[in-house]
């Protein structure tokens, strides 16, 4: 009879079953197991009379799909039994053309792993590798075109963006164009302000003509309060 995983030893897979998909919340599903349903289900599992009964089996676990299972069974026979990785299906399913190469749609189904099985052993048949051996290659492959595609992806935007200011730039090119305008605007007003204020002229105070009367025998001028 086959021993099972404890709960930690599964969660310590997770990041490993989802290198190819980032999946955050896979590990928190599976935490929810209790320690004995994973020990019990994953003996179970391991006891079974065929993988698909396993998997199957293995699948009962919260968190736990047809890719994570297919992980876990994987370590109980790693000659035979395939990890179901994004890599190792892409490759075993590769054509030339658009959505059907390293950029294929998966579904992480049954069906698809009794298929990507069906592939490993027909490869294993005739050149007698081991299931894990066609994983590890497939990953360095697949892994090589996605570090080559973003390489590219890198070279085409800087090749379409040469010789052309970014957004970032010609922000900071008007801030550095304002702020010249900003201080002179500040230094005159300051030498406006610094100006002493220009002495005004007293007038004379003149009186009103109401208030005067002239006597004609002195021709002279009274002033009448």
């Amino acid at each position: 009879m086959c021993l099972g995983l404890l709960l930690s030893k599964t969660c310590w897979l997770i990041p490993y079953s989802s290198h190819g998909t980032f999946r955050p919340s896979l590990k928190g599903l599976v935490q929810q197991n209790s320690e004995e349903f994973v020990k019990e289900t994953t003996t179970a599992g391991f006891s079974a009379n065929s993988w698909n009964e396993s998997l199957n089996i293995l699948t009962k676990l919260k968190g736990i799909g047809p890719a994570t299972a297919a992980l876990l069974l994987s370590t109980s026979d790693p000659e035979k039994l395939p990890f179901f990785s994004d890599e190792l299906f892409r490759w075993a399913f590769w054509e030339s053309k658009s959505g059907a190469g390293w950029d294929r749609k998966i579904k992480y189904s049954l069906k698809e792993y009794r298929e990507l099985k069906e592939k490993i052993d027909e490869l294993r048949g005739r050149i007698g590798t081991r299931a894990i051996e066609a994983e590890k290659v497939a990953y360095v492959l697949g892994k090589r075109e996605t570090d080559l595609s973003a390489s590219q992806k890198s070279e085409r935007v800087s090749q379409e963006t040469d010789g052309k200011p970014s957004r970032k730039a010609i922000k900071e090119a008007k801030v550095d164009d304002t702020e010249p305008k900003r201080k002179a605007a500040q230094v005159t007003t300051s030498d406006e302000q610094l100006k002493p204020e220009p002495k005004r002229k007293k007038q004379k105070t003149v009186e009103p003509a109401t208030s005067r009367r002239v006597t004609r025998s002195s021709g002279k001028t009274e002033s009448k309060a």
